[in-house]
């Protein structure tokens, strides 16, 4: 396999999500690391319009970072249990 390059929507912090993703598309970027910024950001809706611009400029989702990711090791890690368990369906909605 070829070295790929991409890049990650978070270069285009404190863009919007959605608009970072247009501008990597437009850049012709074709491996984005996605960025999701807050809760909202993991609706139905709102996931079809980022599928929407991955497909517009056929472009490929290979990872995900959580806006979370500075607390996983707390969420995940620790002995509070549930807190472990009150996270897993916000990890649901990522996987999803």
């Amino acid at each position: 396999m070829a070295l790929q390059f991409g890049v990650s929507s978070a270069c285009y912090y404190p863009l919007e999500t959605e608009k970072s993703l247009e501008i990597a598309g437009k850049c012709g970027f074709k491996n984005i690391e996605l960025f999701i910024n807050s809760p909202s950001e993991l609706s139905d809706s709102f996931v079809d319009e980022l599928k929407r611009i991955t497909e517009k400029y056929e472009t490929n989702i290979v990872s995900v970072h959580p806006f979370f990711s500075f607390a996983e090791s707390f969420f995940l890690f620790s002995d509070y249990e549930r807190r472990f368990h009150d996270i897993l369906p916000l990890y649901d909605r990522f996987l999803k």
